[in-house]
């Protein structure tokens, strides 16, 4: 009967101040009932510090004139000065701190009229009225703060509804976030991880410091629903090896902005981003040498193919960053290139007039001539290529002519209107290819690699020939994350459809590097190429498909549906390897290579053919194609490229 008693209590005063803190949110509401408030409160605080502080130091003194003329004086200094102009639920130290110079400021006002009767007494009593009045003041903000969070809008957004989160890393990045979404209506701070032992059981904001070794038994205890990394200055390496020991508890995982974008001001640190797979590769990042590259591209005339896919939209964006003096885009897809150049005319307001968008394909020669006649281009980079396998495998002509005869075309007008550079964009799988994709990357590799020889041949026999030559070089890695040929859209996609994800096989790995990365390194590789070369990146350790798979459906917050958990969200099925397809890739033909000047890039040392040697071949292959036979066109491309390990045997 107590307990029914007490808990009858407590109701009513909970429904007591809920309605108090409504009636008080509605004065709140109006700015001149606002002010009124505070100045009654202020009022009676001043008038409060007074009386209690002639009652402390036993003074009989008539504290009715020292009010009078201070009343006035602090309300006029408190409106002039914005005092009542803050938000009370936002109330912080700051507010505080502002508050003490206000009540100093009429402190000395105090001192400046009872000069005349100035003794030791009344400055005892006038510093300690600064004091209490100090402390009644921020006392009153601070509890109607709280009031207003915990019975008002908490109540008016449901708390229930609030998804519970820890925040990883109880250091200054922590606290900020914890104070910058203590007011976001989404989140419900239950508290802090972090690895230092030394500060497990304390608190931080409020908040106590867990350690996560505990956080599989935290997450069920608390109803943990996200993870909040608040670690913007450790290595990616670290990062990656947490979120993937988070990513196994089946909660979701967000983290703040990097150091860089909260200094430039472009991200604030509440603003929380979910996870990209990119987070996951465990790479170190090397910043590139900027001024090499400002001295290939600065007032440069600079044309990519392919301008509108993953890598040469990319390219565009960084290359701009080093002020061309013009930009030419060549794309073939209206679509692709349209979104391009809005993003660059976007991102770069200041450049839009150098940038000139060429709708159209390589194989169109009137429209490489015009483009050629009318710039005089410094550097080509050559992105432009189709790359899908198994699309390829069945369309192996438009492979050849695209990867093949295009490259061949740039070649033939790089070297005709002396283009200082080309770089052509190649990728791993041309290595030992096993598909008509790589087959014909590695023919157009050789079609590069034999002009760059006849160049170096002509500046062997003449020195004066050193400018008046293409400087044509290569640039190979393996897959890139996010782009059109990348697996991971085709499981993300997978996965916002409820599954299965498809898989071809368990054992698949692939090397794998960001588009942002891929084309720093590119442009670093560019300003380090010599004629001839072939630089590879280099792309760190490689990922299991299947894991990589897993770790996005954890990222998700979904489970894994098979034998052991068949309440899950998300299966994984095999359908075999795809036509062309193979277990894994390598970036060696010769398995030799040189260190260059950067650690990530690396010059790979293979024998490059001369043109003579080749040319018969493309002659006889460019009829085939032109008649559409298929089986010949194969046929050439196999004497072309004899170790393709032909697995659909044309």
């Amino acid at each position: 009967m107590q307990n029914l008693s007490q808990i009858n209590i407590r109701k009513l005063i909970k429904t007591f101040l809920n309605k108090l803190i409504i009636i008080i949110e509605l004065l709140l509401k109006s700015p001149s009932l606002r002010k009124l408030l505070f100045i009654i409160v202020d009022s009676i605080n001043i008038l409060s510090s007074l009386l209690v502080s002639n009652w402390f130091l036993k003074y009989n003194y008539s504290i009715t004139t020292i009010y009078l003329y201070t009343l006035p004086c602090a309300i006029f200094l408190f409106i002039f000065t914005g005092q009542y102009k803050g938000l009370s639920r936002y109330v912080g130290s700051p507010d505080l701190y502002k508050i003490s110079f206000r009540n100093f400021g009429i402190l000395i006002i105090q001192l400046i009229i009872l000069n005349k009767s100035f003794n030791s007494q009344i400055l005892k009593l006038l510093l300690l009225n600064f004091l209490i009045f100090t402390l009644l003041t921020g006392i009153f903000r601070f509890l109607l703060r709280d009031l207003l969070r915990k019975f008002y809008y908490d109540n008016k957004n449901n708390i229930k509804n609030k998804k519970k989160a820890f925040i990883y890393g109880a250091g200054s990045a922590g606290a900020q976030l914890a104070a910058s979404i203590k007011h976001n209506n989404g989140y419900q701070i239950c508290g802090f991880l972090d690895d230092d032992l030394k500060l497990e059981g304390r608190e931080l904001s409020g908040y106590k410091i867990y350690n996560p070794k505990n956080l599989k038994v935290l997450i069920k205890k608390l109803s943990i629903n996200e993870i909040l990394l608040a670690i913007p200055s450790v290595s990616k390496g670290v990062r990656s090896r947490i979120i993937k020991k988070f990513t196994k508890l089946g909660v979701k995982i967000l983290q703040i902005p990097s150091l860089d974008e909260i200094h430039k001001g472009s991200k604030q640190i509440e603003f929380l981003r979910e996870i990209e797979i990119e987070d996951l590769l465990q790479r170190e990042s090397v910043a590139p040498n900027e001024n090499l590259i400002n001295k290939e591209i600065k007032n440069r005339i600079i044309c990519v193919t392919g301008a509108g896919g993953s890598i040469g939209s990319e390219l565009c964006s960084q290359i701009l960053k080093y002020n061309p003096k013009k930009l030419i885009l060549i794309e073939i897809s209206e679509i692709n290139l349209y979104k391009t150049e809005m993003l660059l005319t976007k991102n770069f307001p200041n450049l839009k007039e150098c940038i000139e968008p060429n709708l159209g394909s390589l194989s169109n020669l009137s429209l490489l001539k015009n483009i050629f006649e009318k710039n005089q281009i410094d550097i080509i980079f050559h992105a432009a290529a189709y790359k899908h396998v198994p699309l390829l495998e069945f369309n192996p002509l438009q492979a050849i002519k695209n990867n093949i005869f295009n490259t061949k075309t740039l070649c033939e007008f790089s070297k005709k209107y002396k283009i200082k550079h080309m770089v052509m964009i190649s990728t791993d799988k041309a290595v030992r290819p096993t598909n008509v994709m790589g087959a014909t990357k590695r023919v157009a590799e050789i079609i590069v690699q034999g002009f760059a020889k006849e160049s170096k041949n002509k500046i062997t026999e003449s020195i004066n020939a050193l400018d008046s030559y293409t400087n044509f070089s290569i640039v190979r890695f393996g897959n890139v994350l996010g782009s059109s040929g990348s697996v991971v859209p085709m499981f993300q996609e997978q996965i916002n459809q409820g599954g299965p994800i498809t898989l071809t096989h368990p054992e698949i790995i692939r090397y794998f590097m960001s588009v942002k990365e891929a084309v720093e390194l590119v442009l670093q590789a560019a300003a380090l190429e010599k004629n001839g070369d072939i630089l590879l990146l280099d792309m760190g350790k490689p990922v299991k498909i299947i894991d990589l798979a897993k770790q996005m459906i954890s990222l998700n917050g979904l489970s894994i549906k098979d034998k052991k958990n068949k309440n899950g969200d998300i299966e994984i099925i095999y359908v075999g390897l795809r036509p062309g397809e193979k277990l894994y890739e390598e970036l060696l033909i010769d398995k030799k290579s040189q260190k260059t000047e950067h650690p990530l890039i690396y010059r790979g040392i293979e024998s490059a053919p001369n043109l003579n040697e080749i040319n018969d071949n493309l002659q006889v292959l460019e009829k085939e194609l032109y008649l559409f036979n298929k089986n010949n066109c194969l046929k050439l491309l196999k004497k072309i490229v004899p170790e393709w390990e032909d697995q659909q045997n044309y």
